[in-house]
């Protein structure tokens, strides 16, 4: 399959990175990307012909997206996911994996897609949609407890070559169907919690911080509301999600104001305003750090 390019930026990083391709059969195929240092990070170069999806997954660590030579830039965290389909250009960016970091990426054209999904009068895919399919796709996510099981399992689980296409095969139907199943309550579950009841209170907070977002609770006014000390908010918090409450508000801020941004409905003023940022200079401050780019130039980015 020539359509597929991902290696070690550097011969440094050859030495001691580790990438497990395996092609499924031309339509479909995975990588599984692993960094086992523990004090340097490791870059990665890619690329894509326009007919490939992409699917990324943070099991472990994190690790970030640099595109247009680094003019703009993703994050992606533990526990997270980012898709994308650019049928314009053949795609070309950098994967940089922080120390102990694991990624597993599926790779899969979009017509087999399609076929997976055709036959289900009950599953849409917005990209997958006549009057789009022609046009660039990008998505951000998170792993639910279930696809993390099975993300694991890609990494864990040693088959005979014999096998190795078969099973392959099914675990990424297996993690695809998951990725696109939308149900709350498994999207928010975590087998490591004390109690359903204490899982409900670490969802409640998280509902909590989002409404409040422009004036945040404390810690300690937050625990209070879900009925929660302050060590069983940010220990249950962290299992489910992965971070602390507060890095979490902050990701989700910068989510939702490029979705407010990609509306057009707001001035760059106004977006910051509704995420909680006063100062609009603060706001374009954190959106670069975020995003390598300002909104303003983020608009003009998705625009061209």
């Amino acid at each position: 399959m020539n359509d597929f390019l991902l290696i070690a930026s550097d011969k440094k990083n050859n030495a001691k990175s580790r990438i497990d391709y395996i092609e499924i059969d031309e339509s479909m195929a995975l990588a599984k990307l692993a960094n086992p240092e523990t004090e340097e990070s490791l870059s990665f170069r890619a690329a894509f012909h326009t007919e490939w999806i992409q699917f990324y997954f943070c099991q472990h660590g994190s690790s970030s997206f640099a595109f247009h030579g680094g003019r703009y830039k993703i994050d992606l965290g533990h526990g997270k996911s980012y898709m994308f389909y650019n049928p314009e250009n053949a795609l070309s960016y950098e994967l940089v994996l922080a120390p102990q970091s694991k990624v597993l990426a599926i790779f899969i054209t979009v017509s087999q897609l399609h076929k997976l999904f055709l036959n289900d009068g009950d599953q849409q895919l917005s990209f997958l949609d006549p009057s789009r399919i022609e046009k660039k796709y990008y998505a951000e996510g998170s792993i639910s407890s279930m696809l993390s099981i099975v993300i694991e399992q890609f990494f864990s689980m040693q088959m005979p070559e014999n096998m190795q296409s078969l099973y392959y095969r099914g675990k990424v139907l297996e993690a695809l169907s998951l990725h696109f199943t939308k149900d709350e309550k498994n999207e928010d579950a975590c087998p490591f919690l004390i109690s359903n009841a204490h899982a409900e209170k670490i969802r409640e907070a998280k509902t909590l911080i989002i409404k409040e977002m422009k004036d945040p609770p404390t810690l300690k006014d937050l625990a209070k509301a879900v009925g929660l000390n302050e060590y069983q908010l940010k220990a249950g918090f962290k299992n489910v999600y992965g971070t602390t409450v507060y890095q979490y508000l902050g990701e989700y801020k910068m989510r939702h104001a490029r979705k407010l941004l990609d509306t057009g409905d707001y001035q760059v003023a106004e977006v910051g305003y509704q995420i909680g940022y006063n100062n609009s200079s603060h706001f374009i401050a954190a959106f670069k750090k975020k995003y390598g780019l300002t909104p303003k130039k983020y608009l003009t980015f998705k625009q061209g």
